[in-house]
């Protein structure tokens, strides 16, 4: 069975940090928690069992070099804190 799980973010607050370009911190943060959730317990990836899946780390990913790419950096953080919470059990 096949669901689809819908996240919104309404804002992301970021203080402390230099300015970042907004629509590519969100697509950013789009495409790594879309990533996060296909490889994770959610839908059926790494850590899933046949009773529902179990909270298990996704897919690990290579941490963007926050000198290299400091927007892909925060994006990722980002991502990978609201991933965390959906799949809190």
């Amino acid at each position: 069975m096949t669901g689809r799980i819908r996240i919104e973010i309404d804002r992301i607050v970021l203080h402390g940090t230099e300015p970042v370009d907004r629509e590519r911190l969100g697509a950013s943060v789009e495409a790594e928690l879309a990533r996060l959730l296909r490889g994770g317990p959610l839908h059926g990836g790494e850590g899933a069992s046949r009773r529902g899946g179990t909270r298990a780390a996704a897919t690990p990913a290579t941490a963007p070099d926050p000198a290299a790419d400091p927007t892909a950096a925060v994006a990722s953080r980002i991502a990978r804190a609201a991933y965390d919470r959906v799949t809190r059990p």
